[in-house]
């Protein structure tokens, strides 16, 4: 069938576009799987019930302990400050030293471990006690690499000097574990083997060796550090003598006194200089800044009378205010009197007496302005001499007294270093006697009741579920690499193309008795019939307004069941109308094989002028209005026979005698015929065979026929399952396992 509009734009998976995820789809795979699901999770739980049972059971013993941190060299306990800032370091110390060899070997020699039964049994397979297999693997090792291993274990190279106690050291170790002092002063010791009782004993001979350890490292280097002390006080001392007499020599020879009495009086006299310039220099400063404003006052022809020297004077002030006073007599006597009036010469005569008192207030102010300046000026002067010549007097003397605080310094240095020696010594020989340990046991190990592991319901339940787990992985993996088709729904998702039908596979038995090729016929009550049909219905429905005359089925592969649906789909259609099956699958033909006449001739011989028409076709004996047209000889050229114009005639001259033609064409990706007969074909039917034809061959298939402008009308799946149809969340299967299989009345 022809495509009319844009090339088919097939979806390369619709699963992967779907953002709703179906949990129903999840549960159908577990249901398709499920016996292999089951089968993992079933060896899954039997060896973990066998390594359950043959597993040594292991026994823990614990002792609590009580440790307090210690200053080193002081043997007190510390503040809380301290204790936070050296907690972690001290307690990881504490749990390096508790699973040290040292403490091992003192253990294995006061219980002698190496002639103990139990701890020898045990320790035999250490290597391989975390397993807990139940069986000795280190057995299938030779004895020669076994004696290579010890020695590697001891850290000895030659054989010779092999270290005996390596083994027990390396299996006591392994077997310990040492927790706690994070959040407390806790430290939790554990030791956990096959002897409950040696389990115990153990663990209390550990922290026995701890405390004993720590007292005696404690004490032994108390009494070191006390002896260098001691030692280090009489060279001090000696040191001490020297200096001091040296110091007095000097002092006797240079007659100096105490230099700190001498330079505080120097620095005293010189900070009262300091202290007098800084006063001087503020006055001298507060003098030019009054100059320099009368000064420039006096260069623009202003008044002196605004300046602050001026505007502060209280003479001055009375002498405007007087001067105020008679300037208003005047302004009161001229309006009375007028100006000649000897009242008003008098008063004028009075005013400019004011005036002249007020300007020679004024010059005395200026003037003490300048004597003040030069004063100050002075004085500043005088003390930066003075204070240059008492520094100078500083540095002579201190060039004098250098060699005397030389002296004196070194004297305090030997006297404090020699203090601070002598207090030190004294503290650790009071202490010295010290044997009381900053480790107390809270708790003593006793012999547990109850084995710790194995956990035998836990160790089966998680076989188990990792049994379960395991399978489930195994398939969804599955499920994800088989890219077959299962169900038409599959190939309307994936294809893009209408799913028009399924065929069913049929049973051994049924192929001993039945050819495939005639089920439509043969089993007229069958589901298999009723599929056909329903196939039928669909090619005929895929255009309503012209329902479809030349039909070619086709496939991508050889052996997907085209010939099967070709001639069961002819056999439905001639119970309508006349039909006829016209084998173009040159190159393997099949319908001769079971027609009652297997060396009848056939399209070929037609197309090569041996045989007419009405001999090429022959009728169907079962089927009335059923003829067939076999491929007859097999040609050297079947692509050049699908497009000769011979060909093309045929098939125009078929069309006017039957109501439907059905083509068996070759498969698409084999060879190129099925492109050719497509474009003489009004429908085109794709089968693919169910379990078996892959995602990507079908999808080539599709691109092919659209790079051609043909399109499939639909698909058919041949050879499906139906008893598998229930896994997939479908119920048709009941209908074809049982509605077809009961007996009608």
């Amino acid at each position: 069938m022809k495509n009319e509009d844009t090339p088919l734009q097939i979806r390369e998976n619709e699963y992967l576009e779907e953002e709703v995820i179906d949990l129903s789809e999840y549960w159908f795979i577990l249901k398709r799987h499920r016996w292999g699901v089951l089968s993992f999770a079933l060896v899954a739980l039997l060896v973990g019930v066998f390594v359950a049972v043959s597993s040594t059971p292991q026994y823990r013993s614990s002792v609590k302990l009580v440790v307090e941190p210690i200053i080193q060299g002081q043997g007190q306990s510390v503040g809380n400050y301290e204790y936070v800032n050296t907690s972690l370091l001290f307690y990881q110390t504490q749990y390096e030293i508790i699973a040290s060899r040292a403490i091992a070997e003192k253990v294995i020699d006061s219980l002698d471990l190496m002639n103990s039964p139990s701890f020898i049994d045990s320790n035999e397979n250490f290597l391989f006690s975390a397993l807990d297999f139940g069986f000795d693997l280190e057995s299938l090792i030779p004895d020669a690499w076994r004696q290579v291993d010890k020695v590697a274990a001891a850290g000895v190279h030659d054989p010779g000097e092999v270290d005996k106690l390596a083994p027990y050291v390396k299996h006591l170790l392994g077997n310990l574990k040492v927790a706690g002092g994070k959040h407390s002063q806790i430290i939790t010791i554990d030791y956990s083997g096959p002897d409950r009782v040696l389990a115990s004993n153990i663990v209390n001979e550990i922290s026995k060796a701890y405390i004993e350890f720590g007292l005696s490292t404690r004490l032994s280097t108390t009494k070191q550090t006390t002896g260098w002390l001691t030692e280090q006080l009489f060279s001090l001392r000696k040191t001490l003598d020297a200096s001091e007499e040296t110091l007095q020599a000097y002092k006797a020879e240079h007659r100096l006194i105490d230099t700190v009495s001498s330079d505080k009086v120097a620095r005293t006299k010189l900070s009262s200089l300091a202290l007098e310039l800084i006063r001087a220099d503020a006055r001298l400063n507060d003098m030019n800044i009054a100059y320099a404003q009368v000064k420039r006052i006096q260069r623009e022809g202003g008044s002196l009378q605004a300046i602050s020297p001026v505007l502060n004077s209280r003479v001055i002030e009375d002498l405007k205010k007087e001067q105020s006073k008679l300037s208003r007599r005047v302004s009161e006597l001229s309006e009375r009197y007028g100006e000649k009036h000897p009242k008003m010469i008098a008063a004028r005569s009075e005013l400019a007496a004011a005036q002249r008192t007020l300007d020679g207030e004024i010059e005395k102010v200026v003037s003490n302005i300048r004597r003040e300046r030069d004063s100050a000026t002075y004085q500043v002067a005088t003390l930066k001499r003075l204070m240059d010549k008492e520094e100078q007097g500083i540095q002579v003397k201190q060039g004098g007294q250098w060699e005397l605080i030389k002296l004196e310094r070194e004297v305090e240095s030997n006297r404090l270093m020699y203090d601070n020696f002598l207090l030190n010594t004294r503290e650790l020989e009071s202490k010295a006697d010290y044997n009381v340990s900053n480790i107390k046991i809270v708790d003593h190990g006793y012999p547990a009741a109850e084995p710790f592991k194995p956990k035998k319901k836990l160790i089966v339940l998680i076989a188990f579920f990792l049994g379960a787990f395991l399978g489930v992985l195994v398939a969804f993996l599955r499920e994800h690499l088989d890219n077959t088709f299962k169900t038409s729904e599959e190939i309307e998702n994936i294809l893009g193309i209408p799913a028009l039908g399924s065929v069913p596979k049929l049973a051994q038995k049924e192929l001993k008795t039945a050819i495939p090729e005639r089920m439509a016929i043969s089993g007229t009550a069958s589901a298999f019939s009723e599929s056909v049909n329903h196939i039928r219905t669909g090619v005929l429905l895929s255009n309503i307004d012209n329902p479809p005359q030349v039909i070619m089925v086709t496939s991508s592969i050889p052996a997907e069941g085209k010939t099967t649906t070709a001639s069961n789909l002819a056999l439905s259609l001639s119970q309508m109308d006349k039909t006829l099956l016209l084998e173009m699958d040159l190159r393997k033909p099949r319908l001769k094989e079971y027609l009652s006449d297997p060396q009848h001739l056939g399209l070929t011989d037609y197309l090569a002028e041996r045989i007419s028409i009405n001999d090429a076709i022959a009728a169907d004996p079962e089927a009335k209005q059923l003829s067939h047209l076999v491929a007859g000889t097999v040609p050297p050229n079947p692509l050049e026979i699908a497009s000769s114009q011979s060909f093309e005639h045929l098939i125009t001259r078929l069309r006017k005698h039957f109501k439907y033609i059905v083509v068996d064409a070759p498969p698409v990706i084999a060879v190129s015929d099925a492109l050719v007969i497509g474009q003489l074909a009004d429908a085109i039917l794709m089968v693919i065979k169910a379990d078996s034809t892959s995602r990507k061959l079908a999808e080539t298939t599709i691109k092919r026929l659209a790079q051609v402008n043909l399109r499939p009308i639909g698909a058919v799946l041949e050879q499906q399952d139906v008893t598998k149809l229930s896994e997939y969340g479908y119920e048709t299967a009941y209908y074809h396992g049982h509605y077809y299989n009961t007996p009608t009345s």
